[in-house]
C-alpha cells in the first residue's frame, strides 16, 4: 500500500507550519512561532535579533515579517553548517512543549511530510509551481519526520 502523503502544511496540517502560533522557549527566549525562533537564531547581532521580532512601532512581527527580516540579517559565520541542527532543536522544542501538537504529529503516523509550496523554496520544501516542477530537498519535512520518529520512540520507553 502506498505511503500516505501530506504535502500542504495548511488546514488540518497547519500545525506543521513554522508560522503556526505557539509560544516556544528556545535559547532562554520565548518566541511566538518556530519561524521567529529560527530567524532570530540566524544572527548574533542583538539589534538584528530585535528587528526580527519587533516592528519599528514596537509591535511583534508576524511570522511572514520575521521571515522577510531574517533574510536581511548578518548571518552567523557558521550558519550554513548549523541551520539544520538549529531547525531540529526548534522543532523538538515546539513539539515537546506542546503536547496537543505532539499528539497531532503522532496522528500523521508514517505519512511522508512535504512542505509543498509555490514560492520557490526548494531547500526547506518542494516547490509545486510549473517552473520548479515539484523539485526540492524538503528539509523541513525531513526534520519533522525525524522529530516524529524520535519522539515516538521516547514515548514508548
Amino acid at each position: 500500500m502506498p505511503q500516505k502523503l501530506i504535502d500542504s502544511f495548511a488546514g488540518n496540517y497547519g500545525f506543521l507550519s513554522n508560522f503556526h502560533p505557539c509560544v516556544i522557549a528556545h535559547q532562554g527566549m520565548k518566541f511566538p512561532t518556530s519561524e521567529h525562533a529560527f530567524q532570530w537564531s540566524k544572527t548574533p547581532d542583538p539589534q538584528e535579533r530585535h528587528r526580527v521580532l519587533w516592528t519599528d512601532a514596537g509591535i511583534p512581527t508576524t511570522p511572514g515579517q520575521s521571515k522577510q527580516r531574517g533574510r536581511r540579517v548578518t548571518l552567523r559565520p557558521e550558519w550554513e553548517a548549523v541551520k539544520v541542527q538549529v531547525m531540529t532543536e526548534i522543532l523538538l522544542a515546539k513539539f515537546t512543549q506542546h503536547t496537543p501538537l505532539l499528539e497531532k504529529l503522532f496522528l500523521t503516523e508514517d505519512a511522508c511530510l512535504v512542505e509543498g509550496n509555490l514560492w520557490h523554496d526548494r531547500y526547506w520544501g518542494v516547490c509545486y509551481c510549473t517552473r520548479c516542477k515539484r523539485q526540492g530537498e524538503n528539509m523541513l519535512g525531513q526534520i519533522l519526520m525525524q522529530v516524529r520518529t524520535e519522539l515516538a520512540a521516547l514515548s514508548e520507553i
